[in-house]
């Protein structure tokens, strides 16, 4: 297990240091694991839908060994390749974009990553690039395994950020999330420059020891003047592969709350930039405008409403004094009509005694 008193790190030091190999002209491996994607993020949903064919139950198990166990029975349970491509479609059908994503696409367009290696088969790193700006083959290059253009690994395009999408890729159809062992050694030459990759500075987000074994097992004992940041919401089982590697790399690590991905994004890309991504302050500034028109759309709606109250009012005031009037004047009416009488009978009693 990694040692506190020597090992643990904080957001401020990371960014520090990322900054540094940036102005070196060095960037960065970026590495994100199971629990920096899609599936993760919704564990409640996907649980729901895999746990349905197990007897098992997830209660009172915490959010990483839920995870786990989803693991499990998708590796136990005889799935079609159909059958499971329903499954991630339907899961992920709701999924958008977090700020997480967007403060991480920024960072990569300022080019503080020079390669990313995810597990994740979702797009949604894809989609926040699309929203930041960033577009594939101008700022970035997107590697599946079993592609035609994989020998591209050894010769990639000047300046662009390479995405190797390990276990391949849920909208193009090629991908295994079951993670096979045999999986990489179907595939001699992505493994072979995994294994290279992530021999030099890394900054690991999300590895997940049971989702992401079979990467764990390529990332070397021997870093040698390598540094090695491990960022998670817990600290790997003591007797993990995971835990021996970055022992042995004398890993700085993040855990905790910091250590959850977009919490720990967020907070580097501030300390990193001092401000928010441009796209979320945009959607800040629609928001505030937003909440600023439905506050005038009340305002408007209450005078409305005073407006008709008083009419309303006036109203039925009129209809009352109609009604006095009406009454007032059946009522003169009805006297006049009696004076007619007794001015009648005045007049001829007036004629007789003349």
């Amino acid at each position: 297990m990694p040692r506190r008193d020597s090992s643990e790190s904080s957001i401020p030091e990371i960014a520090k240091l990322l900054d540094i190999r940036k102005q070196g002209g060095s960037g960065i491996v970026l590495v994100l694991g199971a629990r920096a994607g899609a599936f993760y993020r919704l564990s409640s949903t996907f649980q729901e839908m895999i746990m349905g064919f197990s007897e098992r139950s997830l209660q009172g198990l915490s959010r990483p060994a839920a995870f786990d166990e989803c693991y499990r029975v998708l590796n136990e349970h005889s799935f079609s390749e159909r059958d499971l491509d329903s499954i991630f479609q339907a899961a992920l059908r709701d999924v958008t974009v977090t700020d997480a994503d967007l403060c991480l696409a920024d960072l990569v367009k300022e080019e503080y990553f020079s390669e990313i290696i995810t597990t994740n088969i979702d797009d949604l790193l894809e989609q926040a690039f699309n929203q930041a700006g960033i577009r594939e083959g101008q700022h970035y290059e997107v590697f599946i395994p079993g592609r035609s253009y994989e020998q591209r690994l050894q010769h990639p395009e000047r300046r662009l950020c390479r995405v190797i999408k390990v276990f391949g890729d849920l909208v193009a159809r090629v991908y295994d999330a079951r993670r096979q062992r045999s999986y990489l050694d179907r595939q001699a030459r992505l493994k072979e420059h995994l294994q290279q990759v992530l021999g030099s500075d890394i900054l690991v987000i999300g590895l997940d020891p049971v989702w992401d074994a079979e990467l764990i097992d390529l990332i070397p004992l021997d870093g040698g003047h390598s540094s090695t940041w491990f960022v998670n919401e817990d600290v790997p089982p003591a007797e993990s592969r995971l835990a021996r590697v970055f022992n042995a790399r004398q890993a700085l690590y993040l855990t905790g709350w910091d250590g959850h991905y977009d919490n720990f994004l967020k907070a580097l890309f501030w300390h990193l930039k001092s401000s928010m991504p441009t796209n979320i302050r945009n959607f800040v500034d629609i928001l505030s405008e937003l909440r600023k028109i439905n506050s005038e759309y009340k305002i408007s709606q209450r005078e409305r409403r005073e407006t008709q109250e008083m009419l309303q009012t006036t109203l039925m005031q009129l209809s009352s004094l109609q009604q006095q009037t009406e009454q007032c004047f059946q009522l003169v009416t009805s006297e006049l009509s009696m004076l007619r009488e007794q001015l009648g009978s005045l007049q001829r009693l007036l004629l007789r005694e003349d």
